[in-house]
């Protein structure tokens, strides 16, 4: 290399600086040279850049290849790879890396790769690498046989190629079952026998595919019927025999005749059976099973058909009979072709009343006696026949024997016994009552063959035993006579029936108090009438009452004016009404207790001839409820009466009071009835008449008022006959009865008038003492079903024959004419009977 230095021409502008000038240049000279200097060192030094590994290793289609180039030299790294020339079997990148499947062809690949450092240094190498083929291989080599009508199942498998999954198809060929894409031969063989041979290619993912040749052998598998042979049937016998099938395609299997006769029914199902009616011999067909599919076998059967066994009759030897004795024996046949059988009586005589039936009944009565020979024949439906000889030996009928019975029965009363039970020779003929003592116990009577009815009527008036002799005749003669022992009772004494006496007690204490209720109305009618002020009065009140079996008791009347103000002398009429509600209470003697209720209720007009005397008519209704004991005993009564009465004052403060009435009443009764528990319904009427006499002293002191009085009461009644309904031989007739009164009353009553700002204000007492001289009654009492019969006498208990009662009340008479009373009354009789009364009276006058 030469320098050379060239100087520039001076500047028009003026000298050159030489000195300057000159530097520089060596300046630029030096740094030429550096320059100069270092690249031809860099030169000097450099490396060739060299691509390793010399080689690559081969692959094969379908595996992984991965393999890195390596370069050195140049100017060192990074290095960048490229492919100048050729192809590659699998990817190659920039960074010198071959990688991935091998999906190319088999085949040599020849390829240069350049490498290129990083001041652009280059180096080369030629490659080769070879891809060797990889053929997909199907697996198994070869498959297994099959058989008709059972199940196959083979899975193929691949390998090879670029790797599964893999499909599989049919390329030629035939199957005998079923083949799916996943390779699987499955299913039932339902292919005809034989040699399948087909050809199955298998293909990966990218496309690669191998085929395998296979064959299957299909082996028969044949419809075999069992059983090989068939039982023997006998005629008449019933049969049943099934076939079965196995092999080909499976069940279920359906049975045909295909040719031949059967002796006995046959079904689809593969079943003889049934009754062998045929004729005896041997039997030949053929029966074919098919499967479902349609594969079928045959079998050949015979069937021999014998006769039956021989017939035989049973029993072997007949049991005896004797005369007048029903007979029956079942004679029975077996063998031959069966039931049914026919019976037949063939020779011989049967005894009279026995014959024989075709269905081997042997029966009937026999009325003769002795050795029967006979013989039987017996018939089967095919005309087989057997025949039995029997001896039938019928004994003569023995005496009959007649039993001694007893039987009970009530007086008045007809029972019937049956006479064969117990007896020995029947059947029976007749029979006959030979006596019967005493004839006074009643009376004997034969009836209803073949038990023969023993009825005896008693006598109504008759206690004690009855013998009764009788025979019975049947087929072996006449008994000897035997006996009935009739007992006979009397019913309860229906006098001692404390149900009995409470209801005579209650009827007759009611009538009492029909009577004495009226009387009391009417009497305290006759003491209001004694004050002049009451004649202008019409009042109405009402008292509650308790009140004894004595029936006198205390009372709530309807106000009938006896306090009301005005002049009433100047008034010829007066028109009144009154009553009282009684709540009574016994205990009898002997008879069940008494719980009442009696209403009595009259109203009347009466005429003021004078300042003495007055007189009127009162009509009444009365009424008495009952109950007796605590078994339900009831008795329910009512009255209608009319009464005639006076008052007569015959001096200032004197007076007497008189009254006469009639009445009629009537009972329903309902009677517990202790025998049987059950109740007796009754209905009777009847009638009465009754008065009574008071006098007194009437004495007023101011506003004190003192009346000491007397009464002497009377009533007689008389009750009608009645019989009762509804229980059996317990019902009752009562004869008529009468009830007869006298008593007598001594009393005070009392008052005090204390004038108010509303009006008068009077507090009252009274004290009475009554005894009832006489009231008893008598009735005759039968049963019902003996109007001739024993007569019950019963005494009834009348009213409490002493009695107090005391009485206490107020009464408030207002200036304008209306009254108000309170009272209290108490009563005890001496006979176990009371009454408590609390009344309340309103009344007013116009």
């Amino acid at each position: 290399m030469q320098i050379s230095s060239v100087w520039p021409a001076a500047s028009s502008r003026g000298p050159i600086d030489r000195a300057k000038l000159t530097a520089k240049w060596f300046w630029l000279a030096a740094t030429f040279c550096v320059l100069i200097a270092a690249s031809l060192n860099a030169s000097a030094a450099a490396e060739p850049i060299v691509i390793s590994p010399a080689t690559l290793p081969d692959g094969r289609v379908g595996e992984h290849y991965d393999r890195t180039l390596m370069a050195s030299g140049g100017a060192g790294g990074p290095y960048t790879f490229a492919l100048t020339s050729g192809v590659t079997p699998v990817s190659f990148s920039s960074g010198g890396f071959l990688s991935g499947a091998v999906i190319a062809a088999p085949g040599t690949y020849n390829f240069r790769v350049l490498a290129t450092d990083q001041v652009g240094n280059t180096g080369t190498r030629d490659y080769t690498i070879v891809i060797a083929d990889n053929p997909v291989l199907i697996s198994p080599a070869a498959l297994p046989g099959g058989q008709i009508g059972q199940p196959y199942n083979q899975a193929l498998t691949a390998s090879g190629g670029a790797g599964g999954p893999y499909t599989f198809s049919i390329v030629s060929g035939s199957m005998p079952v079923a083949f799916s894409s996943a390779g699987v031969l499955s299913g039932p063989v339902i292919a005809a026998p034989g040699t399948y041979s087909f050809r199955v290619r298998a293909t990966d993912h990218v496309g690669n595919s191998g085929e395998h040749d296979y064959t299957i052998v299909i082996a028969d598998n044949p419809v075999v019927i069992s059983p090989a042979a068939l039982p023997g049937a006998q005629i008449g016998q019933p049969y049943s025999q099934a076939l079965t099938a196995s092999g080909g395609a499976g069940g279920p299997f359906t049975f045909s005749i295909v040719s031949g006769s059967m002796p006995v029914a046959f079904s689809g199902a593969g079943v003889l059976s049934g009754p062998v009616i045929a004729a005896p011999g041997v039997y030949s067909f053929r029966i074919r099973a098919t499967d479902h599919v349609g594969n079928n076998g045959e079998r050949d059967y015979t069937l021999a058909i014998t006769t039956g066994p021989p017939i035989v009759i049973s029993p072997a030897a007949l049991p005896n009979g004797q005369v007048g004795q029903p007979y029956s024996q079942m004679l029975t046949a077996t063998g031959g072709v069966g039931a049914p059988y026919t019976f037949q009586r063939m020779i011989g005589n049967l005894p009279e009343g026995v014959s024989l039936a075709t269905d081997g009944t042997l029966g009937g009565t026999p009325t003769e006696s002795g050795s029967f020979a006979f013989a039987v024949d017996v018939f089967d439906t095919s005309e087989n026949r057997a025949r039995r000889e029997y001896t039938l030996d019928i004994a003569a009928a023995p005496r009959p024997t007649a039993p001694s019975l007893t039987m009970t029965i009530v007086a008045g009363m007809s029972a019937s016994l049956p006479l064969t039970p117990g007896a020995t020779g029947e059947p029976f003929s007749a029979a006959a009552i030979m006596s019967s003592a005493p004839a006074e116990g009643g009376t004997a009577t034969l009836s209803g063959a073949p038990n023969y009815l023993l009825t005896f009527a008693s006598s109504p008036v008759f206690s004690g035993t009855v013998i009764v002799t009788y025979t019975l005749t049947g087929p072996g003669g006449v008994s000897d006579p035997a006996t009935v022992t009739i007992t006979v009772t009397t019913r309860p004494d229906p006098s001692d029936d404390p149900e009995v006496a409470g209801l005579l007690n209650a009827q007759a204490q009611a009538v009492q108090q029909f009577a004495a209720g009226q009387t009391d109305n009417i009497n305290h009618r006759m003491g209001a009438l004694r004050s002049e002020a009451c004649r202008k009065a019409f009042a109405n009140g009402l008292e509650l009452s308790g009140q004894g079996a004595d029936g006198n008791a205390a009372s709530v009347d309807f106000p009938d004016g006896s306090d009301c103000g005005g002049d009433a002398a100047k008034l010829g009429f007066g028109l009144w009404a009154g009553g009282h509600i009684d709540l009574g209470h016994s205990s009898p003697d002997d008879s069940a207790e008494r719980d009442s209720v009696s209403i009595n209720m009259t109203t009347g007009i009466d005429y003021r001839f004078n300042d003495r005397f007055v007189a009127g008519l009162a009509v009444g209704y009365s009424s008495d409820d009952s109950d007796i004991g605590g078994n339900g005993t009831e008795s329910s009564g009512e009255a209608y009466s009319a009464t005639l009465y006076a008052s007569y004052r015959p001096a200032e403060n004197l007076f007497l009071d008189a009254l006469a009435g009639y009445g009629s009443f009537s009972f329903d009764s309902k009677r517990f009835v202790t025998s049987v528990g059950g109740f007796a319904d009754g209905q009777r009427d009847g009638d009465q008449i009754f008065g009574s006499l008071t006098a007194g002293f009437d004495h007023r002191v101011g506003g004190l008022r003192l009346t000491p009085f007397a009464r002497l009461t009377a009533s007689s009644s008389s009750l009608d006959a009645f019989t009762e309904t509804g229980a059996g031989i317990y019902s009752l007739s009562f004869g008529k009865q009468s009830v007869d009164s006298l008593g007598g009353t001594l009393g005070l009553a009392g008052g005090y008038d204390m004038p108010m700002a509303l009006g008068v204000f009077t507090p009252r007492f009274r004290v009475e003492y009554t005894h009832e001289f006489s009231g008893s009654s008598g009735v005759d009492i039968r049963y019902a079903d003996s109007p001739d019969g024993l007569v019950y006498g019963f005494q009834t208990q009348p009213l409490a024959s002493d009695q107090v009662m005391i009485g206490l009340g107020a009464d408030l008479l207002l200036h304008q004419g209306l009254s108000i009373g309170l009272d209290y009354r108490g009563t005890i009789g001496f006979q176990d009977s009371y009454s408590h009364a609390f009344g309340l009276r309103v009344g007013g006058g116009f």
